[in-house]
């Protein structure tokens, strides 16, 4: 018999206060696959099924009572140079082994490593079939890239994740991916997905999901992430939501299920989030706001009227939802992509926008040579663990070395350092742009000022210009700007950094920064809001008591600057809240002081 091991290595996402970590779907799929097919069952039998970053001396000692004849090993950007550093120890200590590679980050010039002999491109279940037979058959290739599979009639991978992960380590705690459907049916330049799946979406079948739910419901999983490209593109998924959120409920373990939704967001979608409840909020993927850009990565599709209806979604159907821009994408300049912030808010979104650094994905368009050439794309490799300083979960390298894990290997993530249109200054301006509006509106310091200046005729740029301005005029803001710009520096690799950077602590910095100094935060949203010629005392005064720092319009309870901002107050006997439809809308070098807000104190109406 003929030695399988199976690698999907990932990070040790938490200790709670036993392991977590993720189910290795991807390399099970390939084993529930081809074991039902006798040929391969009565030659090969399967060692191993691993999804921790051991540390690699332990997994070559622990292979040597049973040699590999066949590994495999699946690449993903959390795991590549740990995969990498495996299988060259692997091909030193047992150089006779067949060693095969797929994932989203191979291509065929991993046959230049010498210890790679073969790659899998595309899904992975019948080229591994074959790559098998081919053995049996003394005939492997090096490159397997067969048709997409349009019949998911195929076993399911859990109950081999039950016999190699949760039935060997009861104390674990786990993540699990769930499938619906393969397939994307875009082809944005930034990502590899459509392009793997060559577009069409084959769904699996209805009675094999129930199952597999039902398989979420009676285990201890924490989390359930969706592959699906696009939750909410088939109206069964409202019906498939109504299952999780039923298995979830019956769960006393899991606390979250995170979906991709469908790019253009529609009622289905919102279907779908309102039957997941608080497991779930719904992205609205905008990417840019810019026409030129958008029609280069190919997501013209996206608008930002796309968002405006989204919210009114979001309304209907009671949904929290959150918008996201890519920082670095082509012919996207400083001034574009503040605009496109802006118009966000324009939009009615003012729950929170993040922001991402451009990373270039192997096997994207976007990372292509012509790509990088037409784009002046410079760019930089963060030689760091980027789940551990994403996540903030705090596994220490000491708890790294008590699970006997490997604590060397750093992964890496290529990003953007600078384009033709946008140089790294102008890449760290944008960020302490979006960090400005980020605590000034999504937190609140000025999201009601903002909003009825806006209600007056102000943009929401002209707003926030203004206040960026006004904020530059501040001494202390001036340390606290160059402090983040350094720091944003290191992070793109432009100054030498001896630490991994997150750019999320960089935004709490200023969030803390803002905190502590109160005095500077009020003074520059004061001037900002007299500065436009919108001054309106009530407004003022409630701006302030949402946040805690007036007695003017109500009684609230001492606030902490330490403390989580709230968004409304509520001491079980006050609650204000405005609604800004009741502002009337008045040009520029009108008289403002008509439109006053109503402030709603239960039933009663108080005009300041």
């Amino acid at each position: 018999m003929r030695s399988i091991y199976f690698f999907q290595p990932n990070n040790l996402n938490l200790l709670k206060p036993e392991p977590v970590y993720w189910l290795p779907y991807s390399v099970a799929c390939l084993w529930s696959y081809v074991r039902q097919f006798s040929d391969i069952t009565d030659n090969f039998v399967c060692q191993d099924l691993a999804f921790k970053k051991e540390r690699v001396e332990n997994v070559i000692q622990r292979m040597e009572s049973n040699p590999p004849d066949v590994v495999a090993l699946s690449f993903y950007v959390w795991n590549t140079n740990y995969n990498k550093k495996l299988a060259e120890q692997i091909h030193i200590n047992f150089p006779e082994c067949k060693i095969i590679v797929g994932g989203p980050q191979v291509n065929y010039e991993y046959l230049e490593y010498e210890w790679c002999g073969h790659v899998i491109n595309g899904e992975g279940e019948e080229n591994f079939l074959q790559f098998l037979k081919d053995i049996l058959n003394d005939r492997t290739k090096p490159y397997y890239e067969q048709k997409r599979i349009q019949s998911l009639d195929i076993p399911s991978p859990y109950p081999v994740l039950d016999e190699w992960c949760i039935d060997r380590y009861p104390d674990y705690g786990w993540y699990s991916t769930f499938e619906t459907n393969r397939g994307c049916p875009y082809a944005c330049t930034f990502c590899n997905w459509g392009s793997t799946t060559n577009s069409n979406v084959v769904k699996f079948d209805m009675d094999r999901l129930k199952s597999e739910i039902e398989w979420f419901a009676n285990r201890p999983i924490l989390a359930i992430f969706g592959a699906d490209a696009n939750w909410g593109i088939l109206k069964r998924d409202v019906e498939i939501a109504r299952m999780l959120r039923k298995a979830a409920d019956r769960n006393p373990y899991l606390q979250g299920i995170a979906l991709q939704y469908a790019k253009n967001s529609n009622r289905t979608v919102f279907e779908v989030a309102k039957e997941l409840g608080n497991y779930t909020s719904v992205t609205c993927s905008l990417q840019s706001t810019n026409e030129r850009t958008l029609e280069i990565i190919k997501r013209k599709n996206m608008k930002s009227d796309n968002v405006a209806e989204m919210m009114k979604l979001s309304v209907e159907f009671k949904v929290p939802t959150y918008t996201e821009l890519i920082l670095g994408l082509p012919e996207e300049t400083l001034d574009t992509f503040k605009d496109g912030l802006c118009e966000i808010l324009e939009s009615g979104q003012h729950n929170q926008t993040n922001i991402y650094l451009l990373i270039m994905l192997e096997n994207s368009e976007l990372a292509s040579w012509d790509s990088r050439l037409n784009h002046g794309y410079k760019t930089h490799h963060n030689l760091e663990d980027a789940h551990d300083w994403a996540s903030g979960l705090g596994i220490t390298k000491q708890h790294k070395i008590d699970h006997g894990l490997d604590y060397e290997t750093h992964e890496s993530l290529e990003i953007v350092q600078s384009t033709n249109k946008l140089s790294n200054q102008d890449i760290c301006e944008a960020y302490v742009y979006y960090f400005m509006i980020y605590n000034f509106h999504s937190i609140g310091f000025t999201r009601y000022l903002s909003k009825y200046a806006r209600a007056t005729g102000i943009s929401y740029r002209q707003f926030y210009d203004r206040l960026w301005l006004n904020l530059h005029q501040e001494d202390s803001f001036a340390t606290q700007k160059n402090y983040l710009i350094k720091n944003l520096k290191k992070y793109t690799g432009t100054l030498p950094s001896r630490a991994p950077i997150n750019t999320v602590r960089l935004r709490d910095k200023m969030t803390n920064f803002l905190c502590n100094n109160f005095d500077v935060t009020w003074k520059v949203a004061e001037k900002t809001f007299k500065d436009l010629d919108v001054w309106n005392e009530s407004v003022w005064e409630f701006q302030r008591a949402i946040l805690g720092f007036s007695d003017k319009l109500c009684h609230v309870l001492p606030y902490n600057a330490k403390d989580p901002l709230p968004t409304t107050i509520d001491n079980s006997n006050y609650l204000f809240e405005i609604d800004t439809s009741d502002f009337q809308s008045k040009g520029a070098g009108m008289d403002h002081k008509e439109n006053i807000p109503k402030i709603s104190y239960f039933n009663e109406v108080v005009n300041d």
